[in-house]
């Protein structure tokens, strides 16, 4: 086999070399083992103290951080309790409105019923008997339905001897509420 490198010398290198264990002459600083090692700990302190305050930075942001995030919670909570007051206040306040809307209804009714002839102690108890329909036909209608509701046009005289209008009035004696309300459900039992 060809060597590729044809036409070199082959010369002996240890020919060059001193036999005292010199390299050669050359002056360079030798470093021992303990050399090495202050050399080591050198380098890792520096490389600590650069990670440390590396490492301190990050913390120092994490904790402003954090505190900006614990302000913004405060700040939250604090319009939320805000906000739920307010909404308790606009709840009060319709809560108000509907109660004034609705008396403002009842006693427009009772007035429409006083219009229509209902006796005046009985608005209420008639009020109770309609429906939704409070138009004034639907109130003529259940007042034609419950005629004991109306007023009549001529107050009643009490007298202990009987009906002093005379006309076909029993003479005995008169009959008590009690006994009226009797009459009546039987009346309407029949």
């Amino acid at each position: 086999m060809k060597t590729k490198y044809t036409g070199m010398r082959k010369f002996d290198i240890q020919h060059f070399a001193s036999d005292d264990g010199n390299d050669g002459g050359s002056t360079e600083k030798q470093f021992t083992q303990e050399d090495m090692n202050d050399l080591a700990k050198k380098v890792r302190g520096e490389e600590k103290r650069k990670y440390a305050a590396a490492e301190k930075a990050l913390k120092d942001s994490y904790e402003e951080d954090i505190s900006n995030l614990n302000e913004s919670l405060k700040a939250e909570k604090t319009k939320v309790a805000d906000y739920d007051n307010v909404k308790q206040q606009l709840e009060e306040a319709n809560g108000k409105i509907t109660e004034f809307n609705s008396e403002k209804e009842s006693a427009e009714l009772a007035d429409k019923l006083k219009e229509l002839g209902v006796k005046s102690d009985r608005v209420e108890a008639f009020s109770k008997l309609i429906g939704e329909d409070k138009t004034e036909e639907a109130l003529k209608k259940t007042l034609e339905d419950f005629p004991e509701f109306k007023a009549s046009a001529t107050t009643p005289k009490w007298s202990t001897e009987g009906n002093p209008n005379g006309a076909g009035a029993a003479k005995d004696k008169p009959m008590t509420m009690r006994e009226a309300l009797e009459q009546k459900m039987n009346n309407n039992n029949e």
